[in-house]
């Protein structure tokens, strides 16, 4: 009887200790734990989920407070980024860390993330969809560059920024929230999204940069909000099925060729509050009427003189 007993007492001590390393600190991907991920978190037990997947790599970051991913080895084709390793948070997705992962298809990046770096998913061709947890505060320059199957991006709302060229030639992506936190975005962020078709712009953002929808040649309509106060240079070149557009009061500055070759442009209204236009910025929009809110007489002395080079037809004074 004692033996019996002792035999099973060892064999509870083994499966909980099991369950320990199936849910603790130096857990790794198991074929036989059933894991419940919420948001990229497991919530099994009561250990710090930090779950991973075999072959990512990791440096401290910070005076060795945190680490970051700094790049990848493994094969798996699903990764799962962990929020904790060795005792420490996960903060941050490095400078290329998957950079030319071409066979990626999915990722999840935990809470614990702050930042994704520069070109830290370039080039990953078989991704199709990515959620930034509403941790991150900034999108590095080219994070997403060239991920061409990439038809879904859900991004958080602790985003402050969108780097420049963050999304650009993200070929498949048709549509995109920018969420209110959104300050600014990028040159060239969405430059090449040739099947993007609408976006909003919405209250947080105060400049739309260079070549930002450069194109973008899918898109029909988009929604600048009430707080922007600059467009880029080349903002929207080449967005031929662009049928119109309105720029609000609060906009002071149209960069050289904003709107260049826009030919299916038919009407846009430019406000009082506009006082530079660069030059060609409604070049080769070739059905375009400008409705001018001020009159000719009180045209702004920042306004080029070639603002309007193919001599579109300007209605002054435009009360709407």
């Amino acid at each position: 009887m004692k033996k019996i007993l002792i035999l099973f007492l060892t064999l509870v001590m083994l499966v909980s200790a099991f369950g320990i390393i199936a849910c603790g600190e130096d857990k790794k991907e198991s074929q036989s734990h059933t894991h419940n991920f919420i948001n990229g978190q497991c919530s099994c037990g009561e250990y710090e989920p930090t779950f991973r997947t075999e072959g990512l790599i990791f440096d401290l970051i910070n005076n060795g407070t945190e680490y970051e991913v700094s790049g990848y080895t493994g094969t798996s084709t699903e990764v799962i980024i962990p929020s904790k390793y060795q005792d420490k948070l996960v903060t941050n997705v490095g400078e290329r860390a998957f950079s030319y992962c071409t066979s990626l298809t999915s990722i999840v990046i935990p809470n614990s993330v702050k930042a994704i770096g520069v070109k830290a998913f370039w080039y990953c061709l078989s991704l199709t969809s990515i959620v930034i947890p509403n941790s991150v505060e900034a999108i590095g320059v080219e994070a997403f560059y060239s991920c061409y199957n990439l038809t879904s991006i859900t991004i958080g709302n602790g985003v402050t920024s969108i780097g420049h060229w963050a999304f650009s030639y993200c070929t498949s992506l048709t549509s995109i929230e920018i969420p209110n936190s959104v300050e600014a975005i990028g040159d060239g962020a969405f430059c090449g999204c040739d099947n993007l078709t609408s976006i909003v712009i919405p209250n947080s953002v105060t400049s739309i940069g260079a070549e930002a929808f450069y194109d973008c040649t899918s898109l029909t309509s988009i929604v600048i909000s009430n707080s922007v106060e600059a467009i880029g240079s080349y903002a929207f070149v080449n967005c031929y099925n662009l049928t119109s557009i309105e720029i609000p009061n609060s906009v002071e500055a149209i960069g050289d060729g904003a709107f260049s070759s826009c030919t299916s442009l038919t009407t846009i209204v430019i406000p009082e509050s506009v006082t530079n236009i660069s030059e060609r910025a409604f070049e080769n929009c070739t059905s375009l009427t400008i409705n001018c809110a001020i009159e000719e007489s009180e045209k702004p002395s920042g306004w080029h003189e070639d603002w309007n080079p193919d001599n579109r037809p300007i209605v002054w004074g435009y009360k709407g």
